[in-house]
């Protein structure tokens, strides 16, 4: 508390001294009201996964919008370098963005290698991550080196399935629940497709949704597959 001065004014002590003035101090005591400054880590970005598990084969797909402060704001149309992302092969999703920024698709120059046989045997897995885009590039990144540091410790297979992947991702999400990041991910591979909660909790699952716009979309998943 710190009192302000606010002026200076003259009075008369009594009638019977009118020649003599005093001067007091008039104070006013400020009780500042203190106020905490809020503190709001995290920012929804939106987002939208979904995910489709088959005989041999899985379905994983995006919208590519990214949203600004405020949910009303639209930052990028063309957003997809940490909304789905490959756990192993680094260059797998290369150019697919830029394609997109382009304005040509560009599906036979990009997308075709990994429809290639050889790509397939290799079992990629794929990663969809919606929620707080910075939450997610970092996920992608602890993701892949903890998936290195397990390869090189023989800990996982140099090529992981879907299921070794969804038991990593579930460990690092698990270990930041103090503090969690603000993602929402499905996993998709050969060995089927897994969605997550933001703590770790996860299942397998023949069709998975997460992001904004899932509770319009998951009944829809669940009606016609």
């Amino acid at each position: 508390h710190q009192p302000i001065l606010l002026r200076e004014v003259p009075y008369r002590s009594s009638p019977n001294a009118m020649n003599t003035k005093k001067t007091v101090s008039i104070f006013l005591v400020a009780f500042a009201t203190l106020s905490t400054a809020s503190f709001e880590p995290y920012e929804l970005n939106g987002g939208l996964i979904s995910a489709v598990a088959g005989d041999g084969y899985s379905i994983i797909a995006t919208d590519t919008r990214m949203i600004g402060p405020g949910g009303y704001l639209l930052s990028s149309r063309n957003y997809l370098s940490s909304r789905i992302w490959s756990v192993g092969d680094k260059g797998l999703m290369d150019g697919v963005e830029a394609s997109f920024r382009s304005g040509s698709v560009g599906v036979d120059k990009h997308m075709t290698p990994c429809m290639k046989r050889g790509d397939i045997l290799n079992e990629p897995t794929m990663i969809g991550a919606a929620g707080c885009a910075a939450d997610c590039e970092a996920l992608k990144r602890a993701i892949r080196a903890d998936i290195k540091k397990s390869t090189q410790l023989g800990q996982i297979s140099s090529s992981p399935g879907a299921d070794q992947v969804a038991s990593c991702l579930s460990h690092t999400l698990y270990s930041r629940r103090g503090f969690p990041f603000y993602s929402f991910c499905c996993v998709a591979g050969i060995g089927g497709v897994f969605v997550f909660d933001a703590i770790g909790s996860y299942e397998q699952v023949a069709v998975a949704s997460a992001g904004t716009g899932r509770e319009s979309l998951q009944p829809i998943l669940d009606r016609k597959l």
